[in-house]
């Protein structure tokens, strides 16, 4: 709820970056999509000031109800264990009576130690089996895991590789009038993303959104950045960032390589 608007913007982009559908096999991006709309949609809500309280005011009420709820649960289950246990020991009292009267009526002799000992041998055994296959499920899960996200590149080499982006841009002149509507204002670096940043002077319902990636792919190919070799030792990605006169925007974000064909 204390988050500022500039924190929610770095957390959206860094998300996007994480779960878009590119980056994923196929047979993720089905999941990754409708992790990206979540995404999507819960940054409309957070980066709008009216939305956004109304969602803080919906969770304060929900808390309370569910506080309430747990409370009055509490209580009814306190009262249904008790009434459980008193009935369990009843229960218990009358089984105990019954097998000792017959115990002595078929004058039964059993070692209940020796049952007791062979049921803990066993338990321990299946507990072992059990533990032996989670170790090695848990291991090929770590090793899969450890092969996907490794990153050869270090935060350090991120930030140099975003600062000497941001130094070269500084010799560039923003705004540049790309169409009708549409303005490159602004582009920097933030780790190994060069973002794009357009101003759109229409609403966001009267333009085109099927149309945004195709112009900006179009638009990114006419730059020169395909040709920079120094470009191509890092895992460098597009983000391109449009921003409409209602507020909305719409981001999407290609890996270089896609971009340039390679």
């Amino acid at each position: 709820m204390d988050a500022s608007l500039e924190d929610i913007k770095k957390s959206y982009r860094r998300l996007c970056s994480i779960h878009h559908p590119d980056k994923h096999p196929e047979e993720l991006k089905k999941k990754q999509t409708e992790i990206i709309k979540i995404i999507n949609e819960a940054y409309k809500v957070l980066s709008n000031e009216a939305l956004r309280k109304a969602h803080d005011e919906w969770i304060f009420r929900h808390n309370q109800s569910q506080n309430q709820s747990q409370s009055q649960s509490q209580s009814q289950s306190q009262s249904q264990s008790q009434s459980q246990s008193q009935s369990q020991n009843q229960s218990q009292e009358n089984w105990n009576e019954k097998y000792n009267s017959w115990k002595v009526n078929n004058d039964f002799d059993f070692d209940f130690e020796k049952v007791k000992q062979k049921t803990i041998s066993i338990s321990k055994k299946v507990a072992m089996v059990i533990l032996s296959i989670c170790i090695i499920i848990v291991g090929k899960v770590i090793s899969l895991s450890i092969g996907q996200y490794d990153k050869p590149h270090t935060e350090n080499e991120s930030q140099l590789f975003a600062s000497n982006i941001n130094l070269s841009i500084k010799l560039s002149q923003f705004p540049k009038r790309l169409d009708q509507y549409t303005t490159m204002i602004n582009m920097y670096a933030d780790g190994f993303i060069i973002h794009y940043v357009y101003g759109v002077s229409l609403e966001s319902y009267n333009y085109d959104l099927s149309r945004v990636e195709y112009n900006s792919r179009g638009m990114f190919l006419k730059t020169k950045v395909c040709s920079m070799k120094e470009l191509k030792k890092y895992p460098v990605q597009i983000s391109f960032d449009y921003y409409f006169t209602d507020n909305k925007n719409k981001i999407i974000i290609k890996d270089l390589s896609l971009l340039c064909d390679r």
